[in-house]
């Protein structure tokens, strides 16, 4: 409630990390109303929120996606969202030659380089159906 977020579906929310996090910023991303206790967020809520997530980390080399995903379905939508959402159309802008980082001593050096690598936490990484379906 600090911050104003609401949890609302697809509302987006940056702030920056807590000490001891090797990373720089957390990204909250919101899924809409909480599921009933039988029921479970559905692909495409997960697929969204993973989209706008990795659209927001534009610039960033690698993120940490920890959604609730419960099954190999979700974790395939998660993935899938990620790699949408990290898409990059580059033809009519010189390709990728002019995406880049931002740069901290320049406010506009062009279009940033998209989300390039993506870990799925809290799935099962050792599970063979969980790895085939993340790694389509």
């Amino acid at each position: 409630a600090t911050l104003g977020a609401t949890g609302a579906e697809g509302e987006l929310t940056k702030l920056p990390a807590a000490s001891g996090l090797k990373a720089p910023v957390v990204v909250a991303v919101g899924l809409g109303p909480v599921p009933d206790k039988e029921d479970a967020y559905d692909a495409e809520a997960l697929r969204r929120a993973a989209g706008t997530a990795a659209r927001a980390l534009h610039g960033s080399k690698k993120a940490g996606f920890a959604l609730p995903a419960t099954s190999v379905e979700d974790a395939a939508a998660v993935a899938e969202g990620a790699l949408l959402g990290a898409y990059a159309f580059t033809a009519y802008q010189g390709g990728e030659n002019k995406l880049a980082p931002k740069d901290a001593k320049s406010k506009d050096n062009g279009p940033k380089l998209p989300l390039a690598e993506v870990a799925l936490l809290g799935a099962k990484p050792r599970d063979k159906a969980y790895k085939a379906a993340v790694e389509r």
